[in-house]
């Protein structure tokens, strides 16, 4: 051994015998003591302990490494070897071998925690060789709880017994408490007379005073832990009872109280009397428990006084402590909900960069799909780049991709699953196999994905087989440049936009948390500085409260102090007498009084006393002053309507800032799905209009076959305008509904285009026009007998029908004209037309209810938030002026000049706020009003351009054919006034003067070319030889181009013009053949598109300046929007910083009316100040720090949101680079494989590929809005840069790829094989181009997903570490200060608590103050204990303690239970002849003894259902023979049934009680469920086996099950048979018949 020091002490193994062992183990000790310094040299001391090695090889004893079969043993030896050393040893070597032994055995019980025998063990050692008797004792109390076997139970009795009888165990544990408590007593009894000799003075210090008090309660607290220490064991002391009586007369001044304790006190020690006369040993058995109730507990838990109260508002005071400590641990939960929302934003955020990266992959293996399978027509390439594995590649990876984002770990959510499965894409299947037909049709992206990925791999089979055109090559073609590719890139932007949007609203959250810590720390600093200056005023208020107790009673007071102290020693040196803890025994064993403690009465040592600093002349008391001001009294009446209306004003605040932060959110709302409306159905009108040029572009060419209608024809034709229109209504969130329509109407649209192309190429042929001239129709065949079949039986037919290619194409000259012609007027592309318009007419209705529908929502969902806001602010206001109206009937607080101002500029600002969101109102509806009025007005100025156009064709209609419908239709529309009625809604719709100048116009020029479609009639009917008779509008009709006001300038402006008329009767005695050639002409003429123009022109100029007005004025109310927000939003944070304010101003107010009513004028500085609490200023720095770490972790998640706001839209740059590559490839391929022939189309994509692709560049590298070549100002990282213009060379190549694409632009090849070395110059710089744009892209997505890794790994470690920060400035710096508070508030109630009741009842203020402040207590207290009793008989008490610590749900297996069930038999029809009253006291008389039952054998009652009774034994409480007890009680039931039946109401009435009981052991699962009706119940199979137990018995007999009979098989005779068991077929089960003969012959 050295020194205590049991790391010394180790077994040695190289020694053989135990001398060696000694001498090495000596040398061993005196080396490291040499070594460490330590003084001493060679240890003589050695004693070698017994080592037996354990049967693991290594393990020793003494390690504690023992096996399970010696250790026993072995641990007997080892404490048999320290008992027999106990006398022997040296005291080092013995706390050396304490220590290392105390090492073994917690090892052991980490080994074999259950071991009986080991506890008992462990028991001795502590008891007899360690002599820790208040362990041992804790470890015997803990045994009696364990599941050991009951014979290690006795033994631990055993050790009580003998330790008991032996050393007075527990009257040494007693001794030192009592001896403490004692010291604790006679100090306040000190303290007391020092309290009350300072106030009879003439000036009493007020700081002195405090101190005193100070003094006493803690004295007082821990005399009351003392005795809590004794007193809380199920028997009590006498002698310690009589000491706590003592303390309750002398200190508590509960008098009353204090004698019941004295008379039990008495009743103990007369017990201990007659159990020392029988010479009997006490146990802790029932019958000597005498338990302590009614006021002495209460008081001892309690620690309060019935009489003194509590302090004035400290109920208050108690609730903003709670709520302050709350507080801090909201700020906690605000910082981890910061970070919890950070994580779960950053991994939402992340999953959208890993889908956009999977989208970003579609829309790439898409193009590339398209641009290698456009290579398989071009025969030099398709063979050069490894068709076949590289279509399956893109297969392979468009499947992956595509899944990952439907079905996979990204699939969509939200928006992007209604994208995914909404019919929204306008798709092209192609069907048949001679001739591949197109179909088109509206599916998903579901189901689009996937068939492109069939297709894909159709397509790679078909590679090499020969098969050129097949529907999977078509369908992949044509998609790629459709509405379906442009929906993959839309789904990918989509998750730049939820990227966005997520950062957009991670920030707001993180600003509204960061809003919400604010407040919080506000409210702690209010309820601090509330709490201290509460404190302060009614410590002061109590301290002067004493001052005016009349000085003959504090004389009294000092005198009875005096005297209490000299009895208080007296008492202690002679003791009590009856009082020894154990009679007989010896004297030195009780326990010693307490004498006068110095240091206790002069303080901590080195401090100086209070009351050695001189007085103060402004804390001493002018009794004569009047501390009574009435006008500085707030009744509690306008308390608590001030309390109300500021809470109010900050609820409103509240709601209003939330409100106002989702209009500031949704404040474009309105503008948007307007102008979504607007574009909507600009876009119908326009699918309208594009039809119609078309067609009038090819009747024009028709007739005089001019280029510039040729060439107007394909240019808008190849724009591919239909597909962006597909393409934006899909954006636009058209439905399935409307896209079918524009479908039907395309699908129309394509015959006749069919019909126009015909046209075309017949009037190039018969004018003789170079085929170079018409590249797009030199390749056109037709072949009539392909196209749908038309009726012309029901149909005028006039006979001129194109049939095929070879046919008409070989006509004469005259008849290709006249053919080309017809066919563009004839029935059949009459049909057409109307069911190309017809659906878009359809289309347009739809489309204008559905948007109609939208933007009723939103603006009434607008509205709705405008409306609340101003029920917010309106109450807002209305609160205002209440706090006015209060503030002027309240004297008090009437001359607050400062809270009337803020209260009247609140009122003003919040009529203000209602002001402008009327204002907001109004604009709101004024958005809706401009758009509607912008709406009407261009549909009016359509509506007058589709009527002139409507004019045009019936008149060229009826010029072609002579046909009698299309004069009537024409004059139809002349004289049924929609053309006057459209007009004159255009002039009433508040104009201005520019735009009525343009509307008059374009009417004027409306009616100017009405002159020549009626000139052009009378040519027809004269030409056609038609009755004039039938013509009436212009059988009269002069004309006479000679008296034209405007000749002279038509001849100069139209020289070219084909045919002039010149007047009627000239011009109808011509030739029929040139009347009817004049009659088209002058319809189809440079002229008459002059005068189309001067119509159309006007009314787009209308339109423009109508479009800006209504622009200006939408940009004006946007504004005026903003602004009405943003002031909106400032007010809401004034009103509440105000709300806030006002509280605080008003508290502080309140506390200062409180302390001039109550405080003498000298005093009121002490009250201003932080009087008694000196800790405020600390807590104020930790407060302040507090908020500073919140805001820093908010600002930190707000900085990095910002920071990193931008990769997702590089990541969607970066792809778009690379699709756009690619789909450009595919239309250099398109356009060159169409060499020659209608490649038109292929060349504008091509040229809109190339402005992208710079576009995007541009964006990529330089920003948004950056601009120039220069590198340094490029947005790119080095290691982009690297990749960009260093070893990948992206830029370089990116620009050789524009080139060649600009070559191939600016071509115009005559053969494929012209163009396909361009092409192959392409792919040799595919590769590379592709491969550096993957590497860059990969660049942006790793920089992507690392930064929001790191960043919640960031905010994770800065939020754990700041919440760590603030708890530990609150456990370290307010939790001390909350505490001091608390002391200081209860230490007024300590002061009060001194007064006694007769000097309180002569002080008039004293008993007001008290009254008025104890009121409260007493109640909660009466209502704590009524509730406390109701639980404890409803719940066992272990589960009641659980609820308590807010458990729920509470739920615990037990095993080895037994259950008792119970069933009364044929009570059912027994109840029928009973009534309520006579049923409920008959099952009560039962039950009520079954109750008694379970608590006299200490079983559990579980629950009665109906006229069932359930108990339980072995579940919270384990009385030994817990099986025996339940078994016995069962066969005591038929006992209780016996006595009820022999009653003579059950005897008079003839009813006989008779039931069935069943008892099964296993186990259950107990504990209680639910908020209401709480109830503690069991679950479990055995359960239900109990139960079957019961209802297979036999009635009057007792049924056990197999398990419950080898529990209890050595008590009872039982007789088995066989019962039926539901779940567990024929089992076998025993009868009770009785006890066994050995056991029935001994007493109970």
């Amino acid at each position: 051994y050295s020194d205590g020091n049991s790391d010394d002490l180790k077994p040695q193994r190289s020694p053989s015998d135990a001398a060696s062992v000694a001498s090495h183990g000596a040398k061993s000790v005196a080396s490291s003591r040499a070594s460490s310094g330590k003084s001493g040299g060679m240890v003589t001391n050695t004693i070698c302990l017994p080592i037996t090695p354990a049967k693991e090889p290594g393990l020793f004893i003494l390690q504690g490494g023992v096996g399970k079969i010696s250790f026993a043993s072995d641990i007997e030896l080892f404490l048999r070897f320290l008992y027999v050393l106990d006398k022997k040893i040296p005291n080092e070597l013995k706390q050396n071998l304490s220590a290392y032994a105390d090492s073994v055995f917690k090892k052991a019980f980490a080994k074999y925690p259950q071991s009986g025998i080991l506890m008992v063990q462990y028991i001795i050692f502590l008891g007899f060789f360690d002599e820790d008797l208040p362990q041992t004792f804790a470890h015997i109390r803990a045994i009696r709880h364990r599941p050991v076997a009951l014979d290690s139970k006795y033994f631990a009795y055993k050790v009580h017994t003998r330790l008991s009888s032996s050393t007075h165990l527990e009257d040494l544990l007693i001794q030192s408490q009592l001896k403490s408590a004692r010291r604790h007593h006679r100090n306040i009894l000190v303290q007391l007379v020092q309290f009350w000799k300072s106030l009879c003075v003439k000036n009493p210090d007020i700081r002195r005073l405090d101190t005193i008090s100070k003094r006493i309660r803690v004295q007082r607290q821990g005399a009351i832990k003392d005795f809590q220490g004794m007193l809380n064991g199920s028997t009590i002391n006498p002698t310690v009872f009589r000491h706590w009586g003592t303390f309750v007369d002398t200190v508590l001044l509960e008098h009353e109280v204090a004698s019941r304790i004295f008379i039990e006190a008495k009743v103990l020690e007369d017990k201990y009397a007659k159990a020392n006369k029988k010479k009997k040993k006490r146990h802790d058995d029932d019958e000597d428990e005498v338990e302590v109730t009614g006021a002495g507990m209460e008081l001892l838990y309690g620690s309060g006084t019935a009489n003194a109260g509590s302090l004035a508002g400290s109920s208050t005071i108690g609730k903003l402590v709670r709520n302050m400590k709350i507080g801090f641990g909201l700020l906690v939960l605000l910082l981890l909900a910061s970070a919890l929302i950070f994580y779960i934003k950053t991994v939402s955020i992340e999953t959208n960069v890993k889908q956009l990266v999977s989208a970003a992959k579609v829309c790439g293996k898409v193009q590339q799909a398209a641009a290698w399978s456009e290579a398989l027509h071009l025969p030099n390439v398709g063979t050069r780049i490894g068709m076949k594995p590289t279509l399956e590649n893109v297969a392979a990876n468009l499947r992956e991709s595509h899944s990952a984002l439907t079905a996979g770990d990204l699939a969509s959510s939200g928006k992007h699953l209604a994208l995914f499965i909404s019919p929204s894409v306008t798709a092209t299947y192609f069907y048949g196999e001679e001739y591949v037909l197109p179909k088109m049709d509206v599916a998903n992206l579901w189901d689009l994905g996937f068939d492109f990925v069939a297709a894909v791999k159709d397509v790679a089979q078909e590679v090499g087989s020969g098969h050129g055109g097949t529907a999977a090559e078509k369908f992949v073609i044509a998609n790629a440049h459709n509405a379906a590719a442009h929906a993959f890139n839309h789904s990918k932007y989509m998750y730049v936009q939820d990227a966005a949007r997520n950062m957009e609203e991670q920030t707001w959250e993180q600003a509204i948390l960061g809003m919400l810590s604010l407040i919080s720390v506000l409210l702690i600093y209010l309820m601090h500085s509330w709490s201290f200056k509460c404190v302060n005023v009614e410590q002061l208020i109590a301290l002067q409260l004493f001052t005016q107790i009349p000085k003959q009673e504090l004389a009294k007071l000092l005198d009875e102090a005096q005297q209490q102290v000299v009895e208080f020693d007296k008492f202690g040196e002679s003791g009590i007498e009856g009082g020894d803890f154990d009679q007989g025994k010896d004297t030195k064993k009780r326990v010693g009084f307490a004498v006068a403690d110095e240091a206790d009465e002069q303080g901590p040592q080195g401090a100086k006393p209070a009351w050695d600093t001189e007085s103060d002349s402004d804390t001493t008391i002018d009794t004569n002053e009047d501390m009574a001001h009435d006008n500085m009294v707030i009744s509690s009446v306008a308390q608590t309507s001030i309390i109300v209306i500021l809470a109010l004003q900050f609820a409103l605040s509240m709601a209003a800032g939330v409100l106002i932060l989702t209009i500031y959110m949704d404040r474009q709302a309105v503008e948007q799905t307007l102008g979504a409306r607007e574009e909507a159905i600009g876009l119908a009108q326009a699918a309208r209009d594009e039809a119609l040029y078309l067609t009038r572009q090819a009747q024009d060419f028709s007739q005089f076959g001019n280029l510039h209608h040729y060439e107007n024809y394909w240019t808008r034709l190849n724009s591919g305008y239909r597909h962006k229109m597909n393409n934006r209504l899909m954006e636009l969130g058209a439905t399935r509904a409307e896209q079918l329509k524009v479908i039907e109407s395309e699908e129309n649209s394509d015959w006749m285009i069919v019909t126009e192309e015909v046209s075309m190429a017949l009037t190039a042929k018969a004018r003789g026009i170079p085929k170079s001239e018409t590249v797009e129709i030199n390749k056109f065949h037709w072949d009539i007998s392909h196209e749908p079949e038309f009726d012309w039986a029901n149909h005028v037919d006039n006979g001129l029908h194109y049939s095929t290619y070879e046919r008409d194409m070989a006509l004469p000259a005259d008849e290709q004209r006249l053919l080309a012609r017809s066919i563009l007027f004839d029935a059949k592309f009459a049909y057409y037309k109307e069911r190309v318009m017809n659906p878009l007419k359809e289309f347009e209705a739809i489309l204008k209810k559905r948007t109609q529908d939208d933007t009723d929502a939103v603006v009434l969902l607008t509205q709705l938030y405008y409306e609340l806001t101003i029920i917010a602010f309106l109450f807002l206001s209305i609160s205002f002026i209440a706090m006015l109206i209060i503030q002027q009937r309240t004297s008090a607080i009437r001359g607050l000049h400062a809270l009337r101002m803020l209260n009247i500029a609140n009122a003003l600002a919040a009529i203000l706020m209602l002001v402008l969101l009327g204002m907001a109102v109004a604009t709101t509806a004024s958005f809706t009003n401009i758009h509607e009025w912008k709406e009407k007005a261009r549909t009016l100025a359509d509506e007058e351009r589709t009527q002139a156009g409507y004019l045009t064709d019936k008149a060229r209609f009826f010029s072609q054919f002579g046909d009698r419908h299309g004069y009537n239709d024409y004059f139809h529309m002349i004289h049924d006034g929609e053309r006057e009625k459209t007009k004159k809604e255009l002039h009433d719709m508040g104009l201005s003067a520019d735009e009525e100048y343009f509307a008059d116009l374009a009417a004027n020029k409306s009616d100017a070319i009405i002159l020549t479609q009626e000139i052009s009639f009378v040519l027809v009917i004269s030409g056609f030889q038609l009755p004039w008779d039938k013509f009436s509008e212009v059988e009269n009709f002069p004309y006479d181009f000679a008296t034209e006001p405007d000749r002279d300038w038509q001849l100069l402006t139209f020289p070219r013009r084909p045919m002039w008329y010149t007047s009627r009767a000239n011009d109808t005695h011509q030739p029929l053949e040139y009347q009817k050639r004049l009659a088209r002409s002058i319809l189809f003429d440079d002229k008459y598109e002059y005068d189309r123009k001067q119509i159309s022109d006007p009314l787009d100029e209308f339109a423009r300046r109508m479009d800006a007005r209504a622009q200006g004025e939408i940009h004006s109310l946007e504004a005026e929007v903003e602004l009405i927000v943003n002031l909106l939003a400032v007010a809401a944070v004034t009103f509440m910083a105000s709300s806030i304010g006002m509280v605080m101003y008003l508290i502080q107010k309140i506390l200062d009316f409180r302390a001039q009513a109550s405080l003498d004028r000298k005093l009121l500085k002490l009250a201003s100040g932080n009087f008694g609490n000196n800790d405020r200023g600390r807590s104020l720095w930790a407060i302040a720090g507090a908020l500073v770490l919140m805001l820093s972790t908010f600002t930190f998640a707000v900085v990095y949101l910002i920071t990193w706001a931008h990769f997702s839209e590089e990541i969607d740059l970066a792809s778009d680079r690379e699709w756009l590559i690619i789909r450009s490839l595919s239309d250099a391929e398109a356009f060159v494989a169409l060499a020659g022939g209608a490649n038109g189309a292929a060349r504008v994509r091509l040229r809109e590929d190339v402005v992208d692709i710079l576009r995007t560049r541009q964006k990529l590298y330089f920003g948004l809005s950056a601009g120039g070549d220069d590198i340094s100002d490029m947005r790119l990282s080095s290691e982009q840069a690297d990749i960009i213009f260093g070893s990948d060379r992206v830029d370089s190549l990116m620009e050789q790829w524009v080139q060649l694409c600009n070559k191939l632009i600016l071509s115009n090849y005559d053969s494929v094989a012209e163009g396909e070395p361009t092409i192959l110059a392409m792919y040799e710089i595919y590769d590379p181009l592709i491969q550096g744009m993957e590497k860059s892209f990969n660049v942006y997505r790793t920089d992507a997903l690392s930064a929001l890794t790191n960043g919640r790994i960031l905010e994770m470690i800065i939020a754990v570490g700041l919440s760590l920060l603030i708890l530990l400035l609150y456990f370290t710096i307010i939790a001390p200060s909350i505490s001091h508070l608390v002391d200081s508030g209860e230490g007024t109630q300590s002061m009060l608590s001194m007064i006694p009741e007769d000097v309180v009842n002569k002080v008039p203020a004293i008993a007001e103050y008290l009254n008025a402040a104890g009121s409260e207590a007493v109640e909660v207290r009466a209502a704590m204990m009524k509730a406390e009793k109701l639980l404890r008989n409803i719940l066992p008490p272990s589960i009641t303690a659980r609820l308590k610590a807010g458990e729920s749900p509470i739920g615990d297996l037990y095993t080895n239970v037994t259950l008792m069930c119970t069933d009364m038999v044929g009570f059912t029809n027994m109840s029928g002849s009973l009534t309520a009253n006579e049923l409920v006291v008959l099952l009560d008389s039962v039950f009520c003894a079954y109750d008694k039952l379970a608590e006299r054998r200490n079983l559990e009652k579980i629950k009665t259902v109906g006229d069932a009774y359930i108990m339980a034994g072995n579940l919270l409480r384990h009385p030994p023979n817990v099986h025996f007890l339940i078994v016995e009680a069962a066969l005591e039931t038929y006992n209780v049934l016996e006595e009820i039946n022999a009653s003579p109401a059950q005897t008079k009435a003839g009813r006989v009680l008779q039931q069935r009981c069943g008892l099964h052991t296993g186990t259950v699962v107990g504990g209680v469920l639910g908020h209401t009706t709480l109830a503690f119940d069991l679950w479990g199979d055995d359960v239900n086996y109990a139960s079957r137990m019961e209802s297979g018995g036999i009635p009057g007999k007792v049924q056990i099950s197999s398990a419950t009979y080898e529990k209890v098989k050595n008590w009872f005779h039982v007789t088995p048979h066989e019962v039926e068991v539901k779940g567990h077929g024929l089992v076998t089960a025993y009868v009770v018949e009785g006890h066994k003969e050995f056991f029935t012959s001994k007493s109970k």
